[in-house]
This record gives C-alpha cells, sequence and structure tokens, in this order.
C-alpha cells in the first residue's frame, strides 16, 4: 500500500520512474506501484486464499519442514536475520546445518540467513557476529519453497501490462527484464 501510495504521490507531481529497481519483495510492490499489475485487491484475494502465508512459508513452515526432510510434525519456527559477515563466511559455517540457509546477499560484508529458529541461533553463536532479526518474514529465497514453488508462482502470475518508458530489473537475474506475465512472476526467484 505504501509503494503504491507513495507512486501516486510522484506522479502527481509530476515525477516518473524511469526505472524500477527493486528487492524481494520490493518486486511485487513495484509491479503494482507502477500499474504493471493493475490490481491489488487480486493478490489479497489469492493471499487469503491461500495456505502459502498461513501453514506453508510462515506459521509452522511446512514446506521447509518438507523440503529439508525433517518430521511431518516437525514445526519450523522461521527466523530471518541480517548478518554483518561476507558470504563465504556465512557458507562455511552453514557446512553440517540442516535448518538455516543464506538468503540474500546485500552487499560484501553483509547477507541475510533464515531457517529454524534455534539453529539460527545456533549459527549466530557460531559465527560470533552482529545479527538483527528481520520481523515478519516468510521461508523465501532457498529451498524451503520447493515444495511449493509452483503455487507461489501462480500467486505471481498476473496480466501484465508495464506503461511505456519504465525499464524493470530482476534483483535475482541482476539484469532488465521484458516484463510480462511470466518473467514477472519467474523474477520473483524463490
Amino acid at each position: 500500500v505504501y509503494g503504491c501510495q507513495m507512486s501516486r504521490l510522484y506522479h502527481q507531481l509530476g515525477l516518473m520512474p524511469s526505472a524500477v529497481i527493486s528487492y524481494s519483495l520490493g518486486e511485487t510492490v513495484g509491479y503494482f506501484a507502477t500499474g504493471a499489475w493493475p490490481d491489488r485487491d487480486v493478490m489479497l484475494k489469492r493471499i487469503e486464499a491461500s495456505p502459502l502465508f498461513r501453514t506453508e512459508l510462515a506459521g509452522p513452515c511446512r514446506a521447509a519442514a518438507r523440503a529439508w526432510g525433517l518430521p511431518a510434525d516437525q514445526v519450523v519456527a522461521w527466523r530471518t536475520v541480517l548478518v554483518n559477515l561476507p558470504a563465504d563466511t556465512v557458507r562455511a559455517a552453514l557446512q553440517n546445518t540442516t535448518a538455516v540457509r543464506l538468503l540474500i546477499v546485500n552487499t560484501p560484508e553483509e547477507c541475510v540467513v533464515g531457517g529454524h529458529a534455534p539453529q539460527v541461533e545456533n549459527l549466530i553463536r557460531k559465527l560470533d557476529c552482529d545479527a538483527l532479526d528481520l520481523e515478519g518474514t516468510v521461508a523465501v529465497h532457498c529451498d524451503a519453497v520447493r515444495p511449493v514453488a509452483e503455487a507461489y508462482r501462480d500467486l505471481h502470475r498476473f496480466a501484465t501490462q508495464p506503461p511505456e518508458g519504465i525499464r524493470y530489473y530482476s534483483c535475482a537475474e541482476a539484469r532488465a527484464i521484458e516484463l510480462n506475465r511470466d518473467s514477472a512472476a519467474k523474477s520473483l526467484k524463490i
């Protein structure tokens, strides 16, 4: 909502973007905010009707449990943290962990990890690093989403009409993309 409101305000002031360069959920926001995806209400209805954000990628994170071969009744207490270390250092520390993943590399000295909270806490202790909790995140940007990947992409398949003069970039692909129904859903790497 915030992204759409700010986009409307800028438009009223005569300011138009020439590019949309977003990060994670920001790509979805960018599509709605610029009108490439015109109907946010449809997205809300899809989210409300889907188990993705109630039980699969949030709540008990059943998709993560399945992806990681955990017992069927295992609840994954998802936790995401920003750490002030290079990705290579984090990758090395992740050896032999079952339920923590490197999710995003922000800069050469900062990345995001997520997974089952007790194992995330163990990783932070092992790395002896600063960690900032990122509240309200869901189990995406790693193999935890594989069991529901197609449902997640379907959630993001919309009639797509990018406005003239705006270039869209995919964060995951690190390049500009020709925005259409399939490329938009595909660009949301999970």
